[in-house]
């Protein structure tokens, strides 16, 4: 079965998608946790930003398109975790309101959680 184009075939990368969670420690500071909220297969098709600077500096931005079968619950506030990179989820599409396919973008993280 083929919609938008993609194959079932085609889910062949595991991701893990976390909820996180900010908490406070004795002293006032943030700490930030994670728990694990689903793993499932996805297709991956990895995109490459460039950004030129000040003073010439280019500056990379690694990101991910992230096609996957309809999970409810998916959000911005969430983390995808793919052979062992961290990636801040930055848009959820529902494709054609159908609740059956997401379309995530996600940018790399440059601080793991």
């Amino acid at each position: 079965m083929r919609r938008f184009n993609i194959d079932f075939g085609e889910l062949n990368q595991r991701i893990a998608i976390y909820s996180l969670t900010i908490g406070r420690d004795v002293i006032g500071g943030e700490i930030v946790s994670k728990s694990l909220w689903v793993e499932c297969w996805a297709k991956l098709e990895p995109q490459r930003h460039s950004q030129n600077l000040a003073g010439q500096v280019n500056r990379v931005k690694d990101s991910l398109i992230v096609y996957m079968r309809h999970q409810a619950g998916i959000y911005r506030q969430m983390l995808i975790e793919h052979e062992g990179a961290q990636y801040e989820i930055k848009s959820v599409v529902n494709m054609q309101a159908a609740d059956q396919w997401l379309k995530i973008t996600a940018s790399k993280c440059e601080v793991l959680i």
